[in-house]
């Protein structure tokens, strides 16, 4: 069957003004607080139905007419059924306008993510899992292919008096240490820049996700606050 693309306008927020209190990554934060109004591009029909490959041929097409109509006012981008949440950039729209704008926006999610306060049952649960699995995700890393997408781990970083979480792309595992390239520029970190090298800890790990054949794996503090956010919005 065919799909059409439906489009919503929204004069609010896209997340209640309570809501903002719980976001823990900081360039999100800002972003949330700063927007106004939201604009939705939506596949209407039975999409699921048809083959994957054209079903992100679709999504790459609403993605690029997404990109026409960024402009000075835009703070962000949000793809629910990817759990992207990216603040915009000169980097993400490059991604959008792309051929494969789907496959960029995935590999430049790093940059990102909604969070929760750091006492919340469900995003320690998440995080411990994400711990414990860890060594899952050092063996996917040793035996990944030559030019293969991206691997990331979510750390947090000292600030003045807070922490920022932010993504680690991983170069190398030394044992209990992982050497990376910081996936965006801080907010409130003053001595760390986008692609800068670090080196953590990974009794500091946070989360941890690569991609395989396209879909996520791993990402357990994404998907729970991707959840939340689904259930506010509900």
């Amino acid at each position: 069957q065919d799909t059409f693309c439906m489009m919503i306008i929204a004069s609010k927020p896209y997340l209640e003004a309570e809501a903002l209190n719980e976001v823990q990554e900081l360039r999100t934060r800002k972003m949330l607080r700063e927007h106004k109004t939201w604009l939705s591009l939506d596949l209407v029909g039975d999409v699921s139905k048809k083959p994957v490959a054209e079903q992100e041929l679709e999504m790459n097409r609403i993605i690029r007419l997404a990109a026409e109509m960024v402009d000075k006012n835009t703070v962000g981008v949000l793809l629910p059924s990817e759990n992207i949440v990216l603040p915009i950039s000169d980097e993400v729209i490059v991604a959008m306008k792309g051929e494969d704008s789907l496959k960029a926006l995935r590999k430049s999610s790093n940059a990102a993510v909604i969070g929760a306060s750091g006492d919340d049952p469900e995003m320690l649960a998440a995080t411990a899992e994400a711990r414990k699995t860890w060594p899952d995700f050092v063996k996917a890393f040793r035996n990944k292919p030559e030019n293969s997408e991206s691997f990331s781990a979510k750390f947090p970083f000292d600030a003045p008096d807070q922490k920022e979480f932010m993504w680690v792309e991983v170069v190398s595992i030394n044992g209990e240490t992982v050497v990376g390239r910081l996936g965006n520029d801080p907010v409130w970190v003053k001595d760390l820049k986008l692609g800068d090298e670090v080196k953590m800890k990974v009794s500091q790990l946070s989360d941890w996700m690569y991609l395989k054949d396209g879909e996520i794996v791993g990402g357990y503090t994404v998907k729970v606050l991707m959840e939340k956010q689904q259930q506010q919005k509900q």
